[in-house]
């Protein structure tokens, strides 16, 4: 990949001008939900665009993981700095193939509801780079509009499997 993006820490949810919160409720204990988000098994049936993804460290994963994420237009270095299984889990990127951003995290919360249900807020936060400048509202729109998608795409993903 060629183009380095600067390190994320959790201050970014607050100081991020550009952000996107998704709240979903979906019937699931939140350990199902958890294991959803990070193993590449489920990956294509949620999100968007979703092409190939590897993991470039050993298992177990958790804190200081890294990934290799691909979609059909982009290439992301992920690297996870929170790893709370049934909880949280969060990432930022460090990389990626076109020079859209300049920082940019996503941080996954779960809230168990009852025994079966989980509240999942879903917050991705990037700041553009300002090369975008006139195209960063297209960008913005096609961020949003995947992220929705996605959420939508995971709530049914999860709650259409009986074997949980």
């Amino acid at each position: 990949m060629k183009f380095k993006l600067q390190e994320c820490d959790m201050s970014f949810l607050e100081s991020s001008r550009f952000k996107f919160v998704n709240e979903i409720v979906i019937k699931a204990p939140p350990n199902v939900v958890f294991n959803v988000l990070w193993d590449l098994e489920h990956e294509k049936y949620w999100f968007p665009n979703y092409k190939h993804a590897k993991w470039l460290t050993d298992e177990p994963h958790g804190v200081g993981s890294r990934r290799l994420y691909q979609t059909t237009s982009l290439t992301l270095m992920e690297e996870f700095i929170i790893w709370q299984p049934g909880e949280a889990l969060a990432f930022w990127f460090s990389e990626i193939s076109l020079p859209l951003l300049k920082k940019a995290m996503e941080v996954y919360t779960l809230t168990q509801v009852d025994n079966n249900t989980t509240k999942l807020v879903w917050r991705f936060c990037y700041e553009p780079n300002p090369i975008i400048k006139i195209i960063r509202p297209l960008v913005h729109y096609i961020f949003k509009k995947d992220f929705a998608k996605a959420s939508r795409n995971i709530k049914s993903y999860i709650e259409s499997k009986n074997e949980w």
